[in-house]
Order: structure tokens, then C-alpha cells, then sequence
């Protein structure tokens, strides 16, 4: 077949085969585009039953538009050969995929519900796909989901009869034994068939969600949910075992899921999911509560803990301006000192007024001697005075040192105490002020009075030497 041309299609390769095909890949010579040609094994080519089913195939893929079901383009024949020219799809099956290995929950979500969507578009159209198992699901390399060969197909709710040979597949992967069926028993391969399935009954969309529950049990575990040497052994299985807790298998998977997949295994029809849509809704809901405990581990651990600053500290102020009030400067009080300042006194630390008798701004504290100083934030308060008290002695010590007096003078002042000069006395009353200031309980008299204090010292020093 390679090399040949048939119809339109030139065939350039095999991709696989199966019961009930094999798969070319050709190029459609007309549209200049690569598509899949499936051939009948040339032992069934000539059986009549056997090719019903494959133009069944055909019909009932192509009456399905989903993007989630391999696209049919044509039903034709060459030479007496019956073919289906249909999507070509490149990557590989979800029974590839898994290979003993469960699949990691986001991907396993992810496909389960393309999977559960498809179903669910093909079972609004009253087609029951009947062989649903992980070597009919084809993932692309782009990770999107396309459901493969409707060979056993029905329109829903008929009653079964038997019609020919094997299990359908497109591209059935090669690996373990798949038990397919007998011709003119059942339908399906045994592994993946719900129980109704197994005992002949009358089918609903309800038995392609058990085959569905056992591919999501398969992508969650590794392993098929059913398992035996022989077709016979995993028949009991299905019709009176329950398989093994899949959180046994994979601790990491959620409870939910296990729910999930345990409500699509139930042995009773009415206890299962009633439809693929409700499946869906649930699978959805996990995955959006899953991103949501992801997204909210992930913004936790961006947040700044508790110990963290939250921004940085006010700096300190390196100057203190301190501006003397005008002598018709008028105080105020109410709870705390403040100034009015006249309009047109600009000062470097308060703003201009904006009426004719402005309040002092907050932040600004006036001195008994008519002084405004700015206040220091509260932090600087004991950096300050660690500050002034070695300040203060070591100007002390510096007077005392420079203008020692002489032990006459010191005689002489005992014996004829001299009268204080007019600007002596008005620098004790200065000294006096900041004294006074600086030692006031209950607040802080800031730089200026202890200043005030020192200065009048020294002055006091050099008019007594």
C-alpha cells in the first residue's frame, strides 16, 4: 500500500493497525493537506456485518462536530476496498501516556474533562460509543483530548444485537493483552465493560461512564481497576469485586477524586452518574477548587510576615529652626500651647497663614519666652537628652577651665559682694527662664531652653570673673 495512490489520497506510511483497521498516513493530493486513511483488514473486507460497522463508524464520528472527536472527512471505496479518509493527529494515546505511571492531578483533570465532554456531546446526539478505553483516547502534542473509533457505536436506547467480530480501534497501541471479545457475544473489551455490558442488557449513556470511571481510575493509579489472566476472571471481577481504594495506590491524589471515580464505578445504573455532563461539573469543580488552595498557598507565602516593617520609618530631622515671636504675638491654650502668628511673617517652619489669625501648625510647640520650636518625634526624645547632659557638663568644665578665678578674687568676693550689674540681672532672668523650661514636669522644653540655660551660665561666668 505504500506508494499507492487511492482516490485522491497518496499513501506515504503505516501508523498502525487494529481488530478492525489499519491506519495509513496520506497526503490529499487536491487539498495539499495530510490526512489518516483507515483500511478493513483484508479478512473482513469481504464480511458484510463487518462492514455495516465500519460505515457505522464513519456516520456516527461524522454526525458528531466536536473538537474533542477525531473529525470524519469522507466514506469511500477503491477497488473494492472500503477506507474512512479522517483527521490526522499527531502525539500519541492516553494508554501510551499512562504507561503504568499515573498521570499528575492537573493533567489528569485537564483530560478527564475533554473526555467527559465528548461524551457527553456524543450521548446529546443519542450515540453510545460503546469501547471506551485509554487505547481509543489520543492526546495531541498541544494536550487535547480527541476520542477515536465509534466501530461499536449505537444510537441509544435500541436493543443490542450481536453484529460480527473483535473491538474497534483507529490506532490500537501495542502492549498488554487487551481480552477483546469473541465474535457474535459481547461488544467491547472486556477489561473496560460495565456490568450491564457484560451480562447482555439493554445499554444507556450510563455504561460508557463506567468505562469512563475505569480510565480514571487507570490515569489516577497506574494500574487497570480490573485485572486477571484470563477474560473469564475479570468478568467476577466487575460483576462482584470492587477494585482497590485508589488512594491506596496514590496517597498524593485528593479525596474527592476518589469519590468521583467510586460514584462512576457503581455496579447498580441508578447509582452511577446519570449523564457525562454531571461528571464533568464535578471534575470542573475539583479543578477550580484545586488552583484556588494553589493560588492561595502561593499568595501566602508572597505576603510579608508579621516581623517585617511594613514601610520605613520617618527620618529624623537634622536642623531645628526655632523663630522668636513678634512682641503682639498672642497665646494661646487649649490642651496644648499654640501661637498666633500674624499674616505676612513667613518662617522656615511654618507655613504661610491662610487668614488673618492662623493657628500655630501641629507639630510646632512655643516656649514662656515667646520662642516657636518644632517638635521632635517622640523616638528622638531619649537620643536628645543622652545628648544634652554630657553637652551641658563639658561647657562647664571648658568655662571653668578658661576663667578659673584666682583665690584673691575669691576672698574678695566674700568680703565686698559687688551689686549685679543691669545686664547681669537680665541674664539671670534669661538663665532663669530656661532653668525653668528644661525642668518643667510634664513636658519637653526641646533644645532651646536647655540652650537658653547654658548660655545664661556662661555669660554669668564671664561678668563674675
Amino acid at each position: 500500500m505504500i506508494g499507492k495512490t487511492v482516490s485522491h489520497y497518496r499513501i506515504l506510511e503505516k501508523l498502525g493497525g487494529g481488530g478492525m483497521g489499519v491506519v495509513y498516513k496520506a497526503e490529499d493530493t487536491t487539498l495539499g493537506r495530510f490526512v489518516a486513511l483507515k483500511f478493513l483488514p483484508e479478512n473482513l473486507a469481504r464480511d458484510t456485518e463487518s462492514v455495516e460497522r465500519f460505515q457505522r463508524e464513519a456516520r456516527a464520528a461524522s454526525a458528531l462536530d466536536h473538537r474533542n472527536i477525531c473529525t470524519i472527512f469522507e466514506i469511500s471505496e477503491h477497488e473494492g476496498e472500503p477506507f474512512i479518509a479522517m483527521q490526522l493527529l499527531e502525539g500519541q494515546t492516553l494508554r501510551h501516556r499512562i504507561e503504568s505511571n499515573p498521570l499528575k492531578l492537573d493533567t489528569l483533570l485537564d483530560l478527564a474533562i475533554q473526555i467527559a465532554d465528548a461524551l457527553d456531546a456524543a450521548h446529546t446526539k443519542g450515540i453510545l460509543h460503546r469501547d471506551i478505553k485509554p487505547a481509543n483516547i489520543f492526546v495531541t502534542q498541544r494536550g487535547q483530548v480527541k476520542l477515536l473509533d465509534f466501530g461499536l457505536a449505537k444510537l441509544a436506547p435500541s436493543s443490542r444485537r450481536p453484529v460480527g467480530a473483535g473491538v474497534s480501534a483507529m490506532v490500537t497501541a501495542q502492549g498488554r493483552e487487551e481480552f477483546n471479545t469473541s465474535p457474535g457475544v459481547i461488544m467491547g473489551t472486556v477489561a473496560y465493560m460495565s456490568p450491564e455490558q457484560v451480562r447482555g442488557e439493554d445499554l444507556d449513556g450510563r455504561s460508557d461512564i463506567f468505562a469512563f470511571g475505569l480510565v480514571l481510575y487507570e490515569m489516577a493509579t497506574g494500574v487497570a481497576a480490573f485485572r486477571g489472566n484470563t477474560s473469564g476472571v475479570i468478568i467476577e471481577a466487575i460483576l462482584n469485586r470492587v477494585p482497590v481504594s485508589p488512594l491506596r495506590l496514590n496517597p498524593d491524589l485528593p479525596l474527592t477524586l476518589e469519590e468521583i471515580i467510586s460514584k462512576a464505578l457503581e455496579k447498580d445504573p441508578d447509582m452511577r452518574y446519570h449523564n457525562a455532563s454531571d461528571l464533568r461539573t464535578d471534575l470542573m469543580r475539583l479543578k477550580h477548587d484545586t488552583d484556588s488552595r494553589r493560588s492561595a498557598a502561593r499568595k501566602q507565602v508572597a505576603e510579608p510576615s508579621d516581623y517585617m516593617p511594613a514601610s520605613s520609618s520617618p527620618p529624623l530631622r537634622d536642623e531645628l529652626t526655632e523663630v522668636a515671636a513678634p512682641p503682639h504675638a498672642s497665646i494661646e491654650k487649649s490642651g496644648s500651647a499654640t501661637a498666633a502668628i500674624p499674616p505676612g511673617v513667613p518662617t522656615a517652619a511654618t507655613p504661610p497663614p491662610s487668614g488673618p489669625s492662623a493657628a500655630t501648625p501641629a507639630g510646632l510647640t512655643v516656649e514662656p519666652s515667646g520662642a516657636i520650636i518644632p517638635s521632635l518625634p517622640a523616638s528622638a526624645e531619649p537620643n536628645r537628652r543622652k545628648f544634652l547632659i554630657p553637652a551641658v557638663a563639658a561647657l562647664l568644665v571648658i568655662v571653668l577651665a578658661v576663667r578659673r578665678p584666682s583665690l584673691k578674687s575669691v576672698v574678695l568676693a566674700k568680703e565686698e559682694p559687688r551689686t549685679p550689674k543691669p545686664g547681669v540681672r537680665a541674664t539671670r532672668r534669661f538663665f532663669a527662664s530656661g532653668i525653668a523650661a528644661h525642668f518643667s514636669p510634664g513636658r519637653s522644653p526641646g533644645f532651646a531652653g536647655t540652650r537658653h540655660a547654658g548660655f545664661g551660665l556662661l555669660v554669668l561666668k564671664l561678668h563674675d570673673a
